[in-house]
């Protein structure tokens, strides 16, 4: 789904909700991976933050800035998913 054929876009928690209608399901059965968690914790669902520091990206100091105040997994590969 891509966030420019609607009026919301990420970080906005309507636009995860609104992914969540599409494909039929609720929220506490998906988790979010991404750096986009606020707007997924909003909605919620369990945010993994992703953050991988291994290829060069302007992402990374954005990333630096996020501080959340509630409960979440910090992965740096897709290997931790399934560790």
């Amino acid at each position: 789904m891509a966030t420019s054929e609607y009026i919301f876009c990420k970080p906005d928690r309507h636009i995860f909700e609104l992914d969540l209608r599409k494909v039929g399901l609720v929220a506490d059965e998906v988790w979010y991976c991404g750096n986009d968690i606020v707007g997924a914790y909003e909605a919620g669902l369990f945010p993994l933050f992703y953050d991988d520091r291994s290829v060069p990206s302007a992402v990374y100091e954005k990333n630096d800035k996020i501080k959340p105040n509630f409960s979440y997994r910090k992965i740096s590969s897709w290997n931790e998913l399934f560790a």
